[in-house]
């Protein structure tokens, strides 16, 4: 997918299988850490989104944290608001394609706020897996 982008975590997969022979609801709560780091990048792209007209509603409530035990991601759109897409890469729309805007491959808003903020995510990760492996009676460097 364009603009999709992994940040690999060494060692993740094993230290999942601890937090598991540990205790199954420990390892769970990663997700609860992923889902903090990817919030920081929905929070930065809800505040790039442009507003469209209020009598509808707005793209910008459609971005969103979510993840798993080994993934985080953001997602911006949906049934309701399916040009999300269109809003953050560009294209054509409409009937005929009448309605054009300059593609952007790495996009407007979520893949940019990404990268102003890929420290910040990074550092958050860090703190997420520290805090969570301490809480499990893990030793941490």
């Amino acid at each position: 997918m364009i603009g999709e982008q992994e940040v690999r975590i060494e060692g993740l997969r094993e230290f999942r299988r601890s937090l598991r022979d540990i205790d199954r609801d420990t390892a769970k709560r990663l997700r609860v850490g992923f889902n903090s780091a990817a919030q920081i990048v929905a929070s930065e792209a809800k505040r790039r989104v442009p507003l469209g007209p209020p009598r509808s509603g707005h793209v910008r409530s459609t971005i969103k944290a979510g993840s798993t035990q080994s993934a985080a991601r953001v997602q911006g759109g949906g049934a309701r608001y399916p040009y999300f897409g269109f809003l953050d890469f560009g294209g054509r729309v409409g009937p005929g394609n009448s309605v054009r805007r300059p593609f952007i491959r790495k996009g407007r808003y979520l893949w940019p706020s990404y990268l102003d903020k890929a420290d910040v995510v990074r550092e958050e990760l860090a703190a997420q897996i520290a805090r969570l492996a301490r809480s499990a009676g893990l030793e941490v460097d």
